[in-house]
């Protein structure tokens, strides 16, 4: 499994993307596949649409659709039907398909266990994988992440051997600079804050998130 980090700005996320799924459709294999996981089921919807727009052969699977929607597209997606498929956690989880050559998180994850679960879709029976993750910075290319999450990632990646950006362990070692005072844009609350956010602005979309969906389920609310 290759791992690879990449900056970008939260406005900047969406046309990062289109690159990469550009680079992915003009190297991939046939057959091959690409996840992307996001945070919450409003940007897994907003996505898979934005997409589709471009005529990418999208799918989604979000707490948004009911369980016989998510099975049609799981399995369009397994047949190669779609080659993009965008997910939360908790809809993909227990997601065993062949050939998911690419995962991007579009979100950071609010956990390293569910790092490794996203990456782990890729790379199976003996086939190399590869995980790009998006870490949100801001203008100056701090990072937005939380940094006991960002601690764990590059623990993880140094143990399998993948090539640690500069600029992020630079950041960390320098760490205690960024205050704890919530309000402190620098701070630890602030990274907090920031982390999974998508911010549209480049899309000239007004969207305000609004994952209240009546349901009592806490984590479909969330996701």
């Amino acid at each position: 499994m290759t791992q690879t980090l990449q900056k970008v700005q939260p406005t900047q996320k969406y046309e990062k993307l289109i690159e990469i799924l550009d680079q992915f459709y003009s190297n991939r294999q046939q057959d091959s596949r690409c996840l992307v996981f996001v945070n919450a089921k409003d940007t897994a919807k907003w996505l898979d649409e934005q997409l589709y727009d471009k005529n990418y052969d999208t799918g989604a699977l979000h707490g948004n659709l009911d369980q016989s929607e998510r099975e049609a597209n799981l399995k369009k997606f397994r047949q190669g039907h779609i080659d993009v498929m965008v997910a939360t956690d908790v809809a993909a989880r227990g997601l065993d398909i062949e050939k998911v050559d690419l995962i991007v998180n579009y979100d950071m994850p609010n956990e390293v266990a569910t790092y490794v679960h996203r990456i782990g879709r890729s790379g199976r029976i003996g086939n190399r994988g590869a995980a790009v993750t998006f870490i949100a910075v801001d203008d100056n290319d701090k990072a937005f992440e939380n940094v006991d999450i960002l601690e764990k990632l590059l623990t993880i990646m140094k143990d399998a051997g993948s090539a640690i950006p500069d600029w992020l362990e630079e950041q960390l070692q320098n760490k205690d600079s960024w205050g704890d005072n919530k309000g402190d844009k620098g701070g630890k609350d602030a990274w907090s804050s920031w982390g999974g956010k998508d911010m549209r602005a480049n899309e000239g979309s007004s969207w305000q998130s609004n994952d209240a969906d009546g349901s009592n389920n806490a984590w479909e609310k969330k996701w």
